[in-house]
């Protein structure tokens, strides 16, 4: 369904979302309430992926600056893949429940780097993932409201920003 991705979610009705998905509204509505659930579904999804990390990746790290790398890797990915359909994403964030699916998801990841970083001997205070999750949050909603279209710089001004514990 690329027609969408760079489309306003505004213009998209939901006839012709499912006229070109071949699918009834019922089907449609049986499964989401409106557009903006299943964009939020969607890409909500797309985000969540590009940031996966393997447990080969989180296992072959032997110190905390390797794993470090490799987070600093996916951060790059996301934010290409947010630059990439900025407006869409501009729509989505506008909105709550797209930044809470997404803040979510970082912190169910940030949960991971946490519980990695400790296994590695690094001391992380209480409530890091929370913290470390709503921060990206904030930064990704600024980062597809923006004009920026640095990615390079972004993750850098982004990293700036972690806390000292984080590699």
């Amino acid at each position: 369904m690329e027609w969408v991705q760079d489309r306003p979610l505004s213009e998209l009705t939901i006839t012709e979302l499912c006229r070109r998905a071949a699918v009834h509204r019922v089907t449609f509505y049986s499964h989401w309430p409106d557009i903006d659930a299943l964009a939020s579904e969607a890409f909500g999804e797309l985000v969540d992926a590009l940031a996966r990390i393997s447990d080969e990746q989180i296992t072959d790290a032997s110190t905390a600056a390797e794993l470090g790398q490799v987070y600093r890797g996916a951060l790059r990915g996301q934010l290409a893949e947010l630059l990439e359909h900025r407006t869409v994403y501009r729509e989505l964030f506008s909105g709550g429940r797209f930044g809470l699916q997404v803040e979510e998801a970082l912190r169910l990841r940030a949960e991971l780097a946490v519980e990695n970083l400790v296994n590695l001997g690094v001391e992380v205070p209480g409530y890091a993932a929370v913290a470390v999750a709503g921060m990206a949050r904030a930064c990704f909603a600024a980062w597809v409201n923006s004009e920026a279209v640095d990615v390079e710089s972004a993750a850098t001004d982004i990293e700036r920003q972690l806390p000292p514990w984080m590699p």
